[in-house]
């Protein structure tokens, strides 16, 4: 709920965390106010150290965003409590 008043860079739609990223605001008890989606985590970055918006991203590039960096130096890192759990499903060829 600390971030009902938030603005949101999100990826775009087609990303598989969009709709589970909006699932769990709602679960929490609030509509996410999206400012902008884009496909490019580099340009989500910079819209966050402009501090025109959070950003949600996956654990795993989380560390690519280390302070060495100039996009790290201006933007703090931290993990999302509670988590969100993300469902993946193992496809493959019949026969």
């Amino acid at each position: 709920e600390m971030l009902a008043d938030e603005s949101f860079v999100l990826h775009k739609d087609d990303f598989n965390l969009h709709d589970e990223i909006i699932k769990a605001c709602k679960h929490t008890g609030f509509q996410p106010h999206i400012v902008f989606e884009t496909s490019q985590r580099d340009l989500m970055l910079q819209t966050v150290s402009a501090n025109l918006a959070i950003a949600l991203l996956p654990s795993r590039l989380c560390p690519e965003v280390g302070e060495n960096t100039e996009v790290g130096s201006k933007v703090v890192v931290r993990p999302l409590v509670p988590e969100i759990i993300h469902t993946l499903y193992v496809i493959w060829k019949k026969g």
